[in-house]
Formats: C-alpha cells, sequence, structure tokens
C-alpha cells in the first residue's frame, strides 16, 4: 500500500494492517488530497477515490493565521454556505442536479457554466484574507486531455440560484445580452469580471483547484458584490470537450464543493457601544420583557449580556449570547436594575448601560392558620376559640370558621377583618369545625380543625295527653282516667290529681286510674296529668268534667 498527500508519496506499508500516521501539525494549513494505491504480487494496482480534507491547526486560536471551510463537503466548519447550478443554452433549472457540468460546444465555445454562490458573512470584519481555494471534486470528462476553466466574478446582476437558466438569473429578467455562446444565448457571459484563475483541468477523477482569493478579498471589503461566481466552459477546447463535478447535491459528502479560506485577524483594541437598552418602567412579574437592546461595534458584536452588577463582565463570563437577549429575570421583586454589554471578537467588553425596573410580584402565596383551638366538650351550640392565629407572607385580611373542609371562596360571606373567639354550631354531638384565613389577593389557606363533643342540657318538658275521659264529659260515680306522655329525651315520672290533689303516680310514660268519685259533690271537677323527666322538665294537661 501507498499512502499520497497531493499527489505527492508519504509513505508505504507491507504488512497487514496497512495504515499511515499523517502528522498534520508538520504541514500548513489548508486542503489536502488524500489517495492510496494497492499492489498486488502480479503488479496491478488499485487507487483510492480522493479524500479532501483541511488542515487546521489554529482553529481555535484568535490570533496568527485562521482557515474557514465553507460547504457542505466532509471538514467544512460553516455548512449551508453554498448554492449551486449550471447554465445551459436553454431555460433548463438545473440548481438540484448532483452535478455541476461545463461544456464546450462547438469548438471554442462555451455551452455550459456554473454558476455558485458562497455565503462567507462568517468572517470576521477585521478579516486579513490570506487565501481562498475553491475546491471541486471531478466525477466524469471527455475530450481533450487538458481543458482551461476559468473563474470569474458575477457583476450587475444578482442571480436567484434556484432560478436561474441560461436566459434569465432569477426566472424573470435576462442576463446581459453576449454573442458568445451557441445561438446568442446569455450564459451570463457578459455579467462576469475579468477571470481570477484559469487552471487546466486534466482528467483524473477527484478534487480540482481554483485560486479566488482576490474574489473573496473582495466580498469580505465589500459585501455587497457578492453576487456569485461563475466557472466557464472552455473557449480554447475542441468540441464536445467536457468536465463535469459533483455538486453540493451530491449524495457523497467527501465528493462537494469546498471554499477554504485563511486569515488572520487584524488587532482589535476599540470596546462595542450599547445603544439601546430599554425596559418597562413597572412588571408584576421577575422576568421583565427588554424592549431594545442594540449594539454596535468597529469590527462586529459577538456576544450580549445583562447582569444585575455594574462591574463589567469578564468576556469569558458564563451567560453571554450571540443574540440581543429578548427578556431578563431579576433574583427578587422591588426597585431594580439591570445593565447590559456587549463584547467582540477580540474580548473587549462595552461600558455598562442601565435600565431600571420597579417589579410588583402579583401575591400567588396564601395564608397559614396557625393555631385553632376550642374545647374538646361544650354544653352549648356556642363554642368559645380560645386561639385562632394566622400568618401571611404580605398580611391576613379575613378569618373565617365553616363546619365544612371544603375551602371557602374569598368572595363567600362571613369573613371578618380580626379573628373569632366564638363559633356556633347548627347541632349538638361529635362536630368538627374549620378554620380559615385569606389575603388581600384572595389566597385562601388551606384548613385547620378543632373537633368538639357538644352535650347540650334537657330545658324541653314532656307532652301530656289525656286520652279518657273526653274534657268537658259527664260522668258517673266511677270512671277510669287514662293518660300518656312523650319527651324528647324520656319521661321519668307521671301524677294525676284530682282537683289539685294529688292521686296517683306512675314511674313510666303512662298512666291509668280509676277515680271512684261517689264521695265527691256534684259539680264540676278538674282532672290534671302532670309528667316530669330526668332535668325535671314538667308538662301537664288539665280537663273538666262533670258529675
Amino acid at each position: 500500500m501507498e499512502f499520497y498527500a497531493n499527489n505527492i508519496l508519504q509513505s508505504s506499508s507491507s504488512t497487514a494492517p496497512y495504515g499511515f500516521s499523517w502528522n498534520t501539525a508538520s504541514v500548513a494549513n489548508g486542503s489536502y488530497t488524500l489517495s492510496a494505491k494497492a499492489y498486488d504480487a502480479a503488479g496491478n494496482v488499485g487507487q483510492s477515490a480522493n479524500i479532501l480534507v483541511t488542515v487546521n491547526n489554529t482553529a481555535t486560536s484568535s490570533t496568527g493565521t485562521l482557515t474557514a471551510v465553507f460547504g457542505n463537503a466532509n471538514g467544512s466548519n460553516y455548512p449551508n454556505t453554498v448554492e449551486d447550478t449550471f447554465l445551459n443554452i436553454n431555460t433548463d433549472v438545473n440548481a438540484s442536479n448532483v452535478a455541476l457540468n461545463t461544456y464546450t460546444w462547438p469548438a471554442n465555445t462555451p455551452a455550459n457554466a456554473i454558476l455558485m454562490k458562497w455565503d462567507v458573512s462568517a468572517l470576521p470584519a477585521n478579516a486579513q484574507i490570506q487565501s481562498a481555494t475553491l475546491n471541486l471534486n471531478l466525477i466524469s470528462s471527455s475530450g481533450d486531455a487538458s481543458y482551461q476553466i476559468p473563474v470569474s466574478e458575477i457583476i450587475n446582476k444578482q442571480p436567484v440560484i434556484a432560478k436561474s437558466t441560461g436566459y434569465t438569473y432569477d426566472g424573470t429578467n435576462p442576463w446581459t445580452a453576449s454573442s458568445v455562446p451557441y445561438g446568442g444565448v446569455p450564459l451570463a457571459q457578459s455579467d462576469i469580471a475579468p477571470a481570477a484563475d484559469a487552471p487546466l483541468i486534466d482528467q483524473t477523477n477527484g478534487y480540482k483547484s481554483w485560486n479566488v482569493t482576490s474574489i473573496v478579498k473582495d466580498w469580505v471589503a465589500n459585501p455587497g458584490n457578492n453576487m456569485g461566481l461563475l466557472l466557464n466552459s472552455s473557449s480554447l477546447a475542441t468540441s464536445d470537450s467536457s468536465r463535469t463535478f459533483a455538486s453540493s447535491e451530491a449524495v457523497d459528502a467527501t465528493q462537494r464543493p469546498q471554499l477554504v479560506v485563511t486569515y488572520t485577524l487584524a488587532s482589535d483594541t476599540t470596546a462595542p457601544t450599547v445603544g439601546t437598552f430599554t425596559m418597562p418602567a413597572t412588571a408584576t412579574s421577575q422576568t421583565v420583557a427588554i424592549s431594545s437592546f442594540t449594539a454596535s461595534d468597529n469590527v462586529g458584536v459577538t456576544g450580549y449580556l445583562v447582569t444585575e452588577s455594574a462591574t463589567a463582565p469578564a468576556a469569558s463570563a458564563t451567560g453571554w449570547s450571540a443574540g440581543a437577549p429578548t427578556s431578563f429575570t431579576f433574583s427578587a421583586a422591588g426597585s431594580r436594575t439591570a445593565y447590559a454589554w456587549a463584547k467582540d471578537a477580540a474580548g473587549n467588553v462595552s461600558a455598562a448601560k442601565s435600565s431600571s425596573v420597579v417589579i410588583t410580584l402579583p401575591d400567588t402565596t396564601a395564608p397559614t392558620v396557625g393555631t385553632f383551638t376550642m374545647p374538646a366538650t361544650a354544653t352549648s351550640l356556642t363554642v368559645a376559640i380560645s386561639s385562632f392565629t394566622a400568618s401571611d407572607n404580605v398580611g391576613v385580611t379575613g378569618y373565617l370558621v365553616t363546619e365544612s373542609a371544603t375551602a371557602p371562596a374569598a368572595s363567600a360571606t362571613g369573613w371578618s377583618a380580626g379573628a373569632p373567639t366564638s363559633f356556633t354550631f347548627s347541632a349538638a354531638g361529635s362536630t368538627t369545625a374549620y378554620a380559615w384565613a385569606m389575603d388581600a389577593a384572595g389566597n385562601v389557606s388551606a384548613a385547620k380543625s378543632s373537633s368538639v363533643a357538644i352535650t347540650l342540657p334537657d330545658t324541653t318538658p314532656p307532652t301530656v295527653t289525656i286520652s279518657s275521659p273526653a274534657s268537658g264529659a259527664k260522668v258517673g260515680s266511677k270512671v277510669t282516667i287514662k293518660a300518656s306522655a312523650s319527651d324528647n329525651v324520656a319521661v321519668t315520672k307521671m301524677q294525676l290529681y284530682i282537683d289539685s290533689v294529688l292521686k296517683a303516680t306512675s314511674s313510666s310514660s303512662t298512666i291509668s286510674w280509676t277515680w271512684n268519685n261517689s264521695s265527691y259533690s256534684r259539680g264540676s271537677h278538674v282532672i290534671q296529668v302532670k309528667a316530669y323527666d330526668a332535668a325535671n322538665n314538667s308538662g301537664s294537661q288539665s280537663i273538666t268534667v262533670t258529675k
């Protein structure tokens, strides 16, 4: 096996596994074509495809010679920076083609031309271009063994690559008229500057190079001049001579076009200037919108930062962003000031620009009920509250006690400005009260509960009913008096009176007594029955009968 760099033998190996360690630190920065050859005992030779690589020993340095590789090929560090197509002497659009064709027909007459646009805006404004090399991978050829392909800047027209044809530069507007190609098709021949380079391209497949240093220097110095470049078919070749290259749409990324630019950076000691930095005067969130943050620099602004400190941040500090931020989050509410900073690629940091904000945060923190204490037992539905305390991050504005464990609305009735000292239950028994607190923002606390066993004193007297005889009845000498009583708790005793004289007693809720009134005078007599409960509440009924 033999290993080559730019077709120069670097090493050979006769033992598998075959390999070669290339010390790239010992070579100059730039593009290199790597290839390998293999031999067998019969002298047959096989050759690999060419691989294009870029050597960049100082890629992360801000001083010395730097290398930028544009395009979608392997090894590029600025992808998506190229558009390409080829023009034919017709109205075809070839922007999506995987190949770029140059073709001479008839003899000495360009019939195709390669049109490319390169976005080199990533180069620093203070970049001093040392070299620029365009690399295209030859994939097929025909005709002359040597084929000249000049490269020129596009002038006068700003082509739209996706729509360009041999007739128009944007799908509508024509190129400047030209009689050079066959049939008077313009083919951009009158819209190019003199050739910057015109190498002879052989028929060996692999990367071929053009020196486009003067073109890239012009693009960097005058960005408006970057209208693209044209690689022209040879005007010196015989008929049907051609060279075809892989386009940026090629499936194999190792064959796509590359633009390799080496440059140095001029010393920059001028710090950026923050032009505007505007925030609202008041806010209701710690994250505050930045309505305007602009900065400028003699070379270019590379970083933006907002801080709460008036001390200038280091260029290496964390938090710098490539674009101006649209908001900033303060560490706390209140009267706050933010400071805006900008930096450039040389690490120069601007003077601060400040903006002051008064932040009033909405209150979303609910109060907390600290204590809520009632006696464990009570003998009244109205029970004393011995302790009801609550706290809030802003202030408690309302207190409420309920029998429901469901949180009340801040708009519910019954809230009081101070903690209540008692609460009236709806019924006796084992019951629970819940204490709540709210603040001015309407936040309601979680509940705090207190359980009470309420035993009420019995004040309800029994009810007495005399069922016999009927009131107003006329009775004979002997009559049976019957009565019953009921009570909310229980009847403990019944007494029967005749004309206010106790005649009979019962320990149940009924009484029955036979009255022999033979010794009583004729006329009206009063029968009264009384009933008592355990609390000594009494109830009675009286009727009048006539003997």
